[in-house]
């Protein structure tokens, strides 16, 4: 808590916080600086399994001098996803082809969660218990944004199967890592569409990005060309990474831009969690494709076997890789040593409230990766810690980052504060999405 005292004196005072009608609660004395600010700590003691996550009620009362000064409201997920839907809505037709912002890794979240949302509303009761809140946001018109969005990457994809970015537009660069997470995107769409045509174009589209991330990747071969290229041992050239992709600066050696793009063969560590859950919902969606599960065993041993893929607050997109890795491998033990990389991720998305907002919002995916685990891995207090909290600051519309506010505050996707705004939102409402309906935002489990 953050608590500002105006007087020239200290004043002694009581701080309470009650959640969900007191099923949590603590209470604790504090001493408030004169004329400042004054941090503290309550613990409210572990997150039960009755919890209930989705909607609460909070207080926070400070009594101080026979007064009281209290905050309360209401944690409010189902409805706080909605207004975001309609954000997002409003938000596309501030551009004209189809995309949310010039950023469409983080596009491709907004798709997943409006089409995941489409399919909730439809859900016996729900549209009839928000429909004085829905108004524009209807399953149809949900739909109907995200495929536009899916439309356009896929219709914007290249011959060699590189998708576009967004971002770099009138360079025409095509990312590996960045394709990855688009093509992630309209392949776990495709997996809950009913539309058979609309369906079989999105898989060819992943499988044609499949086959853009498999000539890249760096064989024993192609390792020693690169490193009689550019010198033994140089950064980029290890076999079983992959290559960037076609970009226009040398983002290995950070040694500035080139004249034009080109194609970029060389590699960092992490291309390769970032983009495997594309080939992993590929597999799972077209398991006849053997490449696919002889790649995924590749990138699995990979990635456990050697000790060159670091974890850090930065690595959101990478875990996310890894649940999806998680979800194609069969053999326990690299179950069991996955599990044990992704809980050791968990603690990026506990604690401090500045996480989500972490490089311009991405962080917030670390709540995603926290609500995706607790469905495939198990429930614990820890991982109900953590989405209490992210359901406490962005489900409560009187709280400064909930998506009703930032929607208000933002209500543009360009560069700067507002591109931030948006990601966070965005990724917020997706990590809200799982955390209402659990399975949501991935495939559809199977019998």
């Amino acid at each position: 808590m953050s608590l500002r005292n105006p007087l020239d004196a200290a004043v002694p005072a009581t701080l309470t916080v009650s959640l969900a009608d007191g099923l949590l609660q603590a209470t604790g004395a504090v001493d408030l600086a004169p004329r400042g600010q004054t941090e503290t700590v309550l613990w409210i003691g572990e997150v039960p399994a009755a919890f209930p996550l989705t909607r609460f009620g909070w207080r926070v009362c400070l009594e101080a001098s026979g007064r009281a000064d209290c905050l309360e409201g209401t944690a409010d997920v189902e409805g706080a996803l909605v207004d975001a839907a309609r954000y997002l809505l409003r938000l596309q037709e501030t551009h004209p082809d189809g995309r949310y912002s010039l950023y469409f890794f983080t596009d491709a979240y907004a798709a997943r969660f409006l089409h995941a949302l489409a399919g909730h509303l439809e859900a016996p009761g729900v549209r009839e218990r928000l429909e004085r809140r829905l108004g524009e946001v209807t399953p149809e018109a949900l739909r109907a944004s995200a495929y536009r969005f899916c439309d356009l990457v896929i219709d914007r994809q290249d011959a060699s199967g590189g998708l576009p970015i967004g971002y770099a537009d009138r360079d025409d660069l095509r990312y590996t890592a960045d394709g990855g997470s688009i093509a992630l995107g309209f392949l776990q769409i495709a997996g809950h569409c009913a539309d058979p045509l609309r369906r079989a174009r999105y898989l060819e589209a992943g499988r044609r990005y499949a086959a853009f991330r498999e000539a890249l990747f760096i064989t024993p071969e192609t390792s020693a060309r690169l490193q009689a290229q550019f010198g033994p041992g140089s950064p980029g050239t290890q076999a079983g990474f992959y290559g960037l992709g076609t970009i226009n600066a040398d983002l290995v050696t950070k040694t500035g831009r080139w004249p034009e793009p080109r194609l970029e063969e060389r590699g960092l560590y992490w291309v390769m969690p970032i983009s495997v859950g594309a080939i992993c919902a590929l597999h799972r969606l077209d398991p006849a494709q053997e490449t696919c599960a002889e790649v995924i065993r590749r990138d699995a041993a990979e990635y456990l076997g050697k000790d060159c893929y670091p974890l850090s607050r930065a690595s959101y997109f990478h875990v996310e890789g890894l649940l999806w890795l998680l979800e194609a491998v069969a053999d326990e033990p690299t179950r069991a040593a996955l599990r044990e990389r992704i809980h050791t991720a968990d603690r990026y998305a506990r604690g401090e409230p500045a996480g989500l907002t972490y490089l311009q919002g991405r962080g917030a995916l670390h709540w995603l990766n926290l609500a995706t685990a607790r469905a495939l891995i198990g429930d614990s207090p820890a991982a109900r810690a953590g989405l209490a909290q992210i359901a406490w600051t962005m489900a409560a519309a009187s709280t400064a980052l909930s998506l009703d506010g930032l929607a208000e505050r933002f209500p543009t996707s360009v560069y700067g504060p507002s591109a931030g705004g948006y990601r966070c939102l965005t990724h917020s409402a997706i990590a809200l999405m799982e955390l209402l309906q659990p399975g949501s935002t991935l495939l559809p489990r199977q019998p």
